[in-house]
């Protein structure tokens, strides 16, 4: 349809394509580009300064960065105790009892303090 064929392979070592800073000597897939072994190169190749004096680049396909993905958690209708959902059965159970023995601790104290018992203002009835 187009007229023209392709042949798609991959790099024979596997490389992105760095440079050899003591050789300048390039690997991979610039190296299969710069000898004219590959006429197009198709990876997610990061564009560097060096890598950009090499060869050319079209714009970026991928700009936008790392993400995760995670199922949307399915929203339950709340129920009658659903208040009570932020903490676990424990903790209410101490604090129950915690307020409870507070509350009997006072009365306690209160019923058995002299002071209670006596009207400071022994005109008003």
């Amino acid at each position: 349809v187009l007229g023209f064929n392709y042949t798609i392979r991959l790099v024979p070592d596997g490389r992105y394509g760095s440079l050899n800073r003591a050789t300048k000597e390039w690997d991979g897939l610039i190296r299969e580009l710069l000898d004219q072994k590959a006429d197009l190169a198709i990876a997610d190749l990061t564009i560097t300064y060096d890598r950009e004096q090499a060869v050319d680049f079209t714009m970026p396909f991928m700009n936008l960065g790392i993400s995760i993905l995670y199922r949307k958690p399915i929203k339950q209708p709340p129920n009658l105790f659903s208040f009570l959902s932020p903490l676990s059965l424990d903790v209410w159970i101490y604090m129950a009892t915690a307020y409870l023995g507070v509350s009997v601790l006072l009365f306690i104290l209160a019923r058995f303090t002299p002071y209670e018992w006596q009207n400071p203002h022994p005109c008003n009835p």
